[in-house]
C-alpha cells in the first residue's frame, strides 16, 4: 500500500458489517479491533492511521514491519466483506478455536490483494462458517499454493469437464482433430500438468467398466448429452468408459465456487472423439 487511503476505504466499508456475529466473533478477533466503533470514530481514527503511516515510513524496517501490518489489515478486511455478503447478518458463530482449516485460511487472506482470489476465499470461508468440516487440509494447502492465474487456468480447464468432474484423457491424444481443437480452444497438456502437479487434478488416467451395460448410456455436458446406443444388444462386453483424469476432491471443492462456462465447438468434438466398443455416438 502506498497510503493509508485504501486502508481506510476497506475499515469504511467493513464498518457496515460490523455489528453481525460475523465481525463480531471472528473478524474482530483476527484484527484486533473493533469494527463497530469505527463509525463512531471515523474522523479521530483516519488521523491516527494518517499519522501512524507518517510515523512508520521514517522508521526503517520497523516502519515497513508497520506498514506491512496495515497492507495485511486491509486485505484481511477486504476478504471479510466479500464474505459478510454470502452469510446472513444473524448468522451463528460456529467455529471453534481448534479449527485449523478456518483459522489458517482466515490467516492466509491477509496475504491476498487480488479480487479474484479474495472472492473465491470469501466464499470458502462462508461455507466453512456455516458448515464446518466442509473442507480439509488438502484443499488449505492447495488454496496457499495458487495464484490468481492458476485459478483462471483451473476455471478454463473445467469448461471442458464431463459429468460433473472428469476430463476426458483422448483431448491430449495426437491426430488432426487434436490439432484442430489446440488451435481453437488453447487446452495445452503442459498447464494441465501443472493443475494436476497442484493437486486439482488426479494424475493417473481411470479407466472404468460397467458390467451390466445399459442399451443407451449417456454423458453430460453442461446439461446436454451425449447419447451412446448399443448397436449389438446380445453382446455382452459390458461398457467402457471413455478414459479420464478425475477432479481430485479439493479440486470439486473449488470447482463449486467457481463459474465455468461450456463451449458448443467442444461439445461438437466429443460427439464426433468418444468412442466405446459396440456404441454409436449422437448427441441429445
Amino acid at each position: 500500500m502506498s497510503d493509508p487511503g485504501t486502508l481506510i476505504t476497506a475499515i469504511d466499508k467493513a464498518s457496515k458489517f460490523g455489528n453481525t456475529t460475523w465481525f463480531t466473533a471472528i473478524i474482530d478477533k483476527a484484527t484486533g479491533f473493533k469494527i463497530s466503533q469505527w463509525a463512531a470514530e471515523g474522523e479521530v481514527r483516519k488521523k491516527m492511521l494518517h499519522d501512524e503511516y507518517e510515523k512508520a515510513k521514517s522508521q526503517g524496517i520497523m516502519g515497513m514491519q508497520y506498514i506491512e501490518y496495515m497492507r495485511s489489515t486491509e486485505n484481511l478486511l477486504n476478504t471479510a466483506v466479500k464474505t459478510a455478503k454470502h452469510l446472513k447478518s444473524d448468522e451463528p458463530n460456529k467455529i471453534k478455536m481448534d479449527n485449523d482449516f478456518f483459522w489458517n485460511l482466515i490467516d492466509h487472506s491477509k496475504s491476498i490483494s487480488t479480487e479474484e482470489m479474495q472472492e473465491l476465499i470469501a466464499k470458502i470461508l462462508a461455507q466453512e462458517y456455516t458448515k464446518p468440516g466442509s473442507y480439509s487440509r488438502k484443499t488449505l494447502q492447495i488454496l496457499k499454493s495458487i495464484d490468481k492465474e492458476d485459478l483462471r487456468t483451473f476455471e478454463f480447464f473445467c469448461s471442458f469437464l464431463v459429468d460433473g468432474g472428469r476430463f476426458p484423457a483422448f483431448v491430449f491424444s495426437k491426430g488432426a482433430r487434436k490439432a484442430w481443437l489446440v488451435e481453437h480452444l488453447p487446452i495445452y497438456h503442459s498447464l494441465f500438468l501443472e493443475l494436476q502437479n497442484l493437486g486439482l487434478f488426479y494424475h493417473n488416467v481411470i479407466h472404468d467398466h460397467h458390467d451390466l451395460a445399459l442399451d443407451v448410456e449417456r454423458i453430460s455436458y453442461f446439461g446436454r448429452q451425449i447419447v451412446l446406443t448399443k448397436l449389438n444388444r446380445h453382446k455382452t462386453s459390458g461398457f467402457n468408459y471413455p478414459p479420464y483424469y478425475s477432479l481430485s476432491e479439493s479440486g470439486l471443492d473449488i470447482l463449486t465456487h467457481l463459474k465455468p462456462q461450456p463451449y458448443r465447438e467442444y461439445f461438437e468434438y466429443l460427439i464426433e472423439n468418444i468412442r466405446v466398443e459396440n456404441y454409436s455416438t449422437s448427441s441429445d
